[in-house]
């Protein structure tokens, strides 16, 4: 809990943002990557698409064991910095999965 409050009241310097920005996006495809790779594509699927962002945060499945990020830009969050990112999903409403 302690950790969830400290980054709710964190606030970056502007200067930072673009560097932030690139920083969450990367994160959010080494993520997908990461569960793609593992097979959990249900949760890839619902990582990339949250928040919107402007650009295809996905995997392409190359094959039973390789995949790679549909985007290489650098703007795939112009519109969220990364603290806004996280606090946004510390405060959403818990998922539940149903996997039969």
């Amino acid at each position: 809990v302690g950790m969830a409050l400290r980054a709710c009241a964190y606030e970056p310097p502007a200067r930072l943002q673009p560097l932030s920005r690139l920083l969450l996006q990367r994160s959010v495809q080494t993520q997908t990557m990461y569960l793609t790779d593992f097979h959990d594509e249900a949760k890839a699927s619902w990582l990339a698409d949250y928040l919107t962002p402007a650009a295809p945060m996905d995997t392409v499945r190359m094959s039973n064991t390789e995949s790679l990020p549909r985007y290489n830009g650098l703007d795939g969050f112009p519109h969220v910095s990364n603290v806004e990112y996280l606090r946004t999903m510390l405060r959403d409403e818990p998922i539940t999965w149903k996997v039969r």
